[in-house]
């Protein structure tokens, strides 16, 4: 008697307005991202002003400004990222294909690592 192998599971791709969210929160993670990238020269010049200064002096105090900036814009897309990541459990929970939601999810956490690098080194160049 012959065995008819087992048809390998194919999960069905997310309803439109899946993707339509999906699309969404990746734009606002990307125009968040261009906007953080505008702020870091400034912020970048700021604490290279301020490497080496004292804490609390005003160099320093004007760079943890600049810092905590850019910590905001970054915010933007860490808040994109949680709902990408709620919609990536919720479509696998639903049995649907993860592939579309895990490729944006994907881009904003590159995104999100390339923020938290430069404000870590900005913070390291003050000390911080």
């Amino acid at each position: 008697m012959a065995v008819t192998p087992a048809q390998p599971y194919v999960p069905a791709a997310p309803g439109g307005e899946t993707l339509d969210r999906v699309e969404q929160l990746a734009v606002q993670a990307r125009a968040s991202h261009a906007e953080f990238l505008a702020a870091a020269p400034a912020a970048r010049r700021q604490a290279m002003a301020a490497s080496g200064a004292n804490t609390g002096n005003e160099a320093w105090a004007v760079a943890q400004v600049a810092i905590a900036d850019l910590e905001a814009r970054r915010s933007l897309a860490m808040v994109a990222l949680a709902d990408l990541d709620r919609v990536y459990i919720e479509t696998s929970n639903a049995g649907e294909a993860i592939a579309p939601v895990e490729d944006a999810r994907s881009e904003i956490i590159q995104l999100v690592e390339q923020e938290n690098a430069l404000i870590a080194e900005l913070l390291a160049a003050i000390g911080g």
